[in-house]
């Protein structure tokens, strides 16, 4: 008997199935980049078993280099 595969997702609870987990995102901006974040929480007690977090630098850092007088 042939059975569908069920999808897993990587976690700190190890592979669980991914219908056993509430996805949710949220974005965050200012001045300097933008900020997506990717949230998986089990269904059973809400406990986050995965965050992703992923940032966009808008402005470049800024380096300079300092000589010392003699």
């Amino acid at each position: 008997m042939i059975t569908p595969e069920v999808p897993l997702i990587y976690t700190k609870r190890g592979n669980l199935p991914i219908d056993s987990l509430e996805y949710s995102t949220e974005w965050q901006f200012d001045d300097n980049s933008i900020t997506f974040v990717e949230i998986h929480k089990a269904k059973d007690d809400g406990e986050v078993v995965r965050r992703a977090v992923h940032v966009h630098v808008l402005k470049p850092l800024e380096l300079t280099a300092e000589t010392g007088g003699i």
